[in-house]
């Protein structure tokens, strides 16, 4: 198995649905990595980026301000209060994704090292 389902999922609905081969996620205690066949656990996710690897190579980031993650060996479903998925098909687009990803974690966080530690992330994403 060299993929999982990841679900990442709103009130509004989902806001991302693919296999992936990999993720990093915002836990309310740091962040922890998830591969094809990961042990059950559920976590708290605080304010951050979870940062997906899908299948084909190709990273994906969606800004979360809170929720949880419920993973197991097959699938991660992630419940959160809002996200943004950070991505667009014009750097204007991306732009304001990002904009609008730094203004939600902005509000969630409750500490300027998350801020900080995200903001870095999303100038990454831009590059």
């Amino acid at each position: 198995m060299n993929s999982f389902k990841l679900q990442i999922i709103t009130p509004q609905g989902k806001v991302f649905d693919s296999n992936a081969a990999s993720a990093v996620f915002p836990g309310d205690k740091g962040e922890f990595g998830v591969l094809p066949g990961h042990s059950t656990l559920l976590s708290l996710l605080g304010p951050g980026l979870i940062e997906v690897t899908k299948e084909n190579g190709e990273k994906e980031s969606v800004a979360i301000n809170w929720g949880y993650a419920e993973i197991d060996e097959q699938k991660a479903i992630v419940l959160v209060d809002n996200a943004i998925a950070v991505a667009g098909k014009t750097s204007g687009e991306i732009q304001k994704a990002i904009e609008k990803a730094h203004k939600l974690i902005e509000d969630a966080a409750a500490s300027d090292s998350v801020l900080s530690v995200t903001a870095q992330k999303l100038k990454n994403i831009q590059k």
